[in-house]
């Protein structure tokens, strides 16, 4: 995913985010080529390849990559590769008629790792919910465990509520303010451990913005968060419609408060398009700055 932010400080970067302020509507982004996304503090870089507004692979620093296949302008299959060109993991995606994830499934190349079983994802929609069914196979096919079972509710296509009451009373909920997260907050036993605050620039996010729309389709934020296991800070944040200035988040474990801040800022081009971004991550329990840039490059 791509958090992208950076600490808002001198008047040039005032006057950019003014710039994606005045910016009303997506930028076309049919001319996107890659996505560089650069976290500097461990020097990792990953390099997103698009033809068409769609993905065609990642290439990774180190080596590893993923290929990306497609049909009907949604990803049907994701198959991750080490730096030896040996394939790890493949996922396939399936979709109803409204472009909603109804499967996935990640299978292990079993020579290679130490899996022995592979997964699969099925989701059931309902008005105003979906119930996720998880189940875990042998390479025959017998399926090795009962099925697991995780309910979604559901507002206006927004993922409202995630839990799953059996897992020590887990369940996430989020607020949305027109379709943008507003706040996320993480229960343990019936307890906060984790809130999440989200501000936004008042300008709509270019589509480069949105890795999500390059892979999922008209439901791309529904389906986006669909491949997570749960919702939470750094999932919703992939789904805004809008370009965040910034996410705070607070963690509560064992009597202690940890809050980590992260802040936007954007470079547009003399044509208004999205050329860059940058994030700067700080907490209270650290004295380190934490920066990612991202490249945006058209034809």
């Amino acid at each position: 995913m791509l958090l992208l932010s950076i600490l808002m400080q001198s008047c040039d970067n005032d006057s950019t985010i003014n710039q994606a302020q005045n910016n009303q509507q997506p930028n076309n982004s049919e001319s996107l080529t890659s996505i560089i996304v650069n976290s500097t503090w461990v020097n990792y870089i990953e390099v997103f390849s698009l033809n068409n507004g769609e993905i065609t692979d990642i290439q990774y620093s180190d080596g590893s990559y993923h290929l990306y296949e497609y049909s009907d302008g949604k990803v049907s299959k994701i198959e991750e590769f080490n730096s030896n060109g040996e394939i790890l993991f493949t996922k396939t995606f399936q979709y109803d008629i409204n472009d909603r994830l109804i499967k996935r499934t990640i299978v292990p190349n079993v020579s290679l790792t130490e899996w022995e079983d592979y997964v699969t994802y099925e989701f059931i929609y309902s008005d105003n919910s979906i119930t996720i069914v998880y189940k875990v196979f042998d390479f025959n096919d017998a399926q090795q465990y009962p099925d697991g079972i995780t309910t979604i509710e559901l507002n206006q296509n927004n993922i409202v509520r995630y839990y799953n009451e059996g897992f020590y009373g887990f369940r996430s909920e989020a607020t949305y303010s027109q379709n943008d997260p507003m706040v996320y907050q993480r229960y343990t036993s019936g307890v906060v451990v984790e809130e999440t605050s989200y501000t936004y620039l008042n300008s709509i996010a270019a589509d480069a913005y949105s890795i999500g729309k390059f892979k999922f389709g008209n439901a791309w934020r529904l389906n986006t968060l669909l491949t997570y296991d749960g919702i939470g800070t750094f999932t919703l944040d992939e789904v805004s419609t809008k370009y965040l200035s910034a996410v705070t988040q607070n963690l509560y474990f064992g009597g202690t408060n940890n809050t980590q801040i992260v802040n936007y800022d954007y470079e547009f081009n003399d044509d208004n398009l999205l050329i860059g971004q940058t994030q700067t991550s700080t907490s209270t329990q650290s004295n380190t700055d934490y920066i990612t840039e991202i490249t945006y490059q058209y034809e």
